[in-house]
């Protein structure tokens, strides 16, 4: 099937039915899950869903306090197409953005999935201990608005070479608890990976 074509009136046919289903899920979606910007968003408590408007808008602020590194996770989800800056204790972190098409063919509402799809914009970035503030600020979207999702882990080891030479200082256990040497690290790593 093709994407949707465009008028001068914006999307016709079965592809503006798609794009108006995919737009009305979304808003139920909004309507009854908790928007994380409502609330201070919890060190793993998985993805929370926020919605946002047109470019140049920005989300409202994601708050969260982590008693060690963390990491924090952001995609695109339902059409492709979107970008965000994202910018934390009000610096700018980094750009995540899709190359997708205009079209809304391939809706993904499953976050895990959206992270993993080259289609939509997602990325990570590492955080330290303490209070934050994150803020999503719109810099591409196809459709006028749309919705994402956000979430904040424990920044655990991703193996044992990552805890050599130092690196063990930049991570938690999955309880939060800081290593106290490189050999606890690399011996987390090791049990923890697969």
């Amino acid at each position: 099937m093709t994407g949707p074509s465009r008028t001068a009136g914006g999307t016709s046919g079965r592809a503006g039915k798609r794009i108006l289903f995919v737009i009305v899920i979304g808003a139920a979606l909004l309507c009854s899950a908790p928007t994380a910007g409502a609330e201070p968003v919890g060190v793993g408590d998985g993805w929370l869903l926020f919605g946002f408007g047109p470019v140049g808008s920005t989300t409202e602020a994601f708050t969260f306090t982590s008693d060690g590194p963390a990491v924090v996770s952001v995609t695109d989800a339902f059409c492709p197409g979107d970008g965000f800056r994202v910018r934390v204790d009000g610096v700018a972190v980094g750009d995540i953005s899709s190359t997708a098409d205009d079209s809304c063919v391939g809706e993904v509402a499953d976050p895990d999935l959206a992270f993993t799809d080259p289609r939509f914009a997602h990325g990570s970035f590492p955080v330290g201990p303490g209070p934050h503030e994150v803020v999503l600020e719109v810099i591409r979207t196809p459709f006028g608005n749309g919705v994402g999702f956000i979430r904040v882990d424990l920044r655990t080891p991703p193996s044992a070479d990552a805890c050599r030479h130092g690196g063990w200082r930049n991570y938690v256990d999955d309880q939060g608890r800081p290593f106290r040497n490189q050999g606890g690290c690399v011996n987390w790593a090791v049990h923890h990976r697969p």
